[in-house]
């Protein structure tokens, strides 16, 4: 309820302020105009972003803001407001003051999107994302390239100037101004060269010095790693995907193979066939190995040349697109789904297990599992902001689940063929 009263405050507050700047904005014989063209020099400077530039404006509007800051976000409707009202007679400035984890990533994704003329969508993507992936210790890189493409950005330039040194210090360099200018914390608000002092306590719309330094983690690692980081988390999906898809696509081969022999020959053992549990043929003869009407290993085949395909694109230095890992994601997860079923069917209805199956499932997992986690990290699949720390938590214990996942898997075999196990030993 007091967020509900404090929005309309603000704009009301703002507002006023505009007004005031333009209804005086005239009046240059007061003998503070020199020191404040002076001071206005850091304020704006001639490099810095303007959401709209009006030609011989005589009101000035500068923002101090963090791409991750709550309140920032929490005043962006506003300030847009205020375009819509008074932009074709005010000028609208960004200036970064970032202070969170992410916020000199995503100050330089928008520094590179205004590259190629896209500074207000960019700026206006990261607002309005904010809930997806704020508040993250884990780099957010592939979040802001993914909105480039959104974007539909040349991604070759957005990469070079995202990582070009110039972009860093231009940053740093709008964070000194703000300190100099006496900003503590983010949004700050100047009105042709004035800080806007506002008088109420703080609110969720400005973040108070103590609060931003406890959000703030210290230090935070420099913007420029972040690209290698996110190129090494590529090649690293790559190289699994990779060998996911051929080991997954040799079992499914060789189990094809088997099966046409079978066809072929009523009589033949399959090479499998090692025992009465660990059986191909007892496998290969049930209705379930024909699931959709025609061998299971087809399926195989089919989905791990396409695994394989995406492991190597990765590796190839590509970024695909959204479509593509949304595509990917649709594709590992009906796998896991069949996987189960079959796994079930093995377990409590067949009673037998296939060697190669195995080997199947032991890749489909692992695929399904770290596609998903990229996907959650790079934004591609949507999570709501309660969701966030849980996305965190297990991409941070990201092998404990996998191997958690993988012994229940190797529990339910043990307890449904105890019997035969044990029998081996005694």
């Amino acid at each position: 309820m007091k967020k509900n009263v404090l929005i309309p405050l603000v704009m009301v507050a703002l507002a006023a302020a505009v007004a005031l700047a333009l209804a005086f904005s005239g009046d240059d014989s007061s003998p503070d105009a020199q020191p404040a063209k002076s001071r206005s020099d850091r304020v704006v400077r001639p490099d810095s972003q303007k959401l709209n530039d009006v030609a011989d404006a005589k009101v000035t509007f500068v923002e101090f803001l963090d791409f991750e800051c709550e309140a920032c976000g929490a005043l962006y409707p506003l300030v847009e407001q205020l375009r819509t009202t008074y932009g074709d007679r005010v000028t609208f400035v960004v200036r970064n003051f970032p202070l969170h984890a992410n916020s000199e990533s995503a100050a330089s994704a928008a520094e590179a999107a205004a590259s190629q003329g896209k500074f207000e969508e960019m700026y206006k993507k990261l607002y309005e994302t904010q809930p997806e992936w704020a508040e993250q210790q884990a780099s957010q890189d592939d979040v802001f390239f993914g909105f480039a493409e959104d974007l539909g950005l040349d991604m070759t330039e957005f990469e070079k100037d995202f990582e070009d040194p110039a972009t860093l210090a231009k940053i740093r360099r709008d964070k000194a101004d703000g300190k100099a200018l006496g900003v503590e914390g983010t949004p700050t608000i100047f009105l042709n060269g004035q800080k806007l002092e506002p008088e109420s306590p703080p609110g969720p719309h400005r973040q108070p010095r103590s609060r931003t330094r406890r959000m703030s983690p210290a230090p935070v690692a420099p913007v420029h790693a972040h690209p290698a980081a996110f190129r090494a988390r590529s090649r690293r999906l790559g190289v699994l995907l990779a060998s996911c898809g051929a080991i997954g696509l040799t079992a499914a081969s060789t189990l094809l193979v088997e099966k046409i022999e079978l066809i072929r020959d009523p009589g033949y053992v399959p090479s499998c066939s090692i025992n009465p549990i660990l059986s191909c043929g007892s496998v290969m003869e049930t209705s379930q190995a024909e699931a959709f009407g025609f061998p299971n290993p087809i399926i195989g085949i089919a989905g791990f040349a396409m695994l394989l395909t995406a492991g190597v694109t990765l590796l190839g230095g590509f970024r695909p697109p959204r479509w593509f890992w949304l595509s990917l994601q649709a594709g590992v997860t009906f796998g896991v789904v069949f996987v189960h079923w079959l796994i079930f069917q093995s377990l409590y209805r067949i009673g037998a297990l296939c060697p190669y199956c195995m080997v199947v499932w032991t890749v489909t997992i692992p695929s399904f599992w770290y596609v998903t986690l990229y996907n959650l990290n790079a934004g591609h699949l949507p999570v709501r902001r309660p969701d966030r720390t849980r996305r965190g938590w297990l991409s941070d214990n990201h092998a404990i689940v996998l191997t958690a996942w993988a012994l229940l898997i190797v529990g339910l075999i043990g307890r449904r063929f105890w019997e035969y196990w044990s029998s081996l030993v005694t």
